[in-house]
């Protein structure tokens, strides 16, 4: 998936996020944001990607976010 696509829905849904968004980024912001501001974010990308692109491709970008939240976490773990 790649970020730079997305950026405008991004820079929409997620208040203060603006310029060149990463995945350094995007982990910032989650960790600096209340759940309640994470739901109406990602609720708010989710409509906006549905409306794009359809709702399959969103369930298809959802799994690849996962596989890949998966591994680094894995990584992470070797690691320590």
């Amino acid at each position: 998936m790649s970020l730079p696509e997305y950026a405008s829905i991004i820079t929409q849904c997620y208040a203060g996020l603006n310029g060149e968004i990463n995945g350094q980024l995007m982990r910032d912001w989650y960790c600096a944001h209340s759940m309640d501001e994470i739901m109406k974010a990602d609720e708010c990308s989710d409509e906006m990607v549905i409306a794009e692109k359809g709702e399959e491709f969103l369930k298809e970008i959802a799994e690849l976010l996962g596989e890949c939240v998966e591994s680094k976490l894995s990584n992470d773990k070797k690691r320590k």
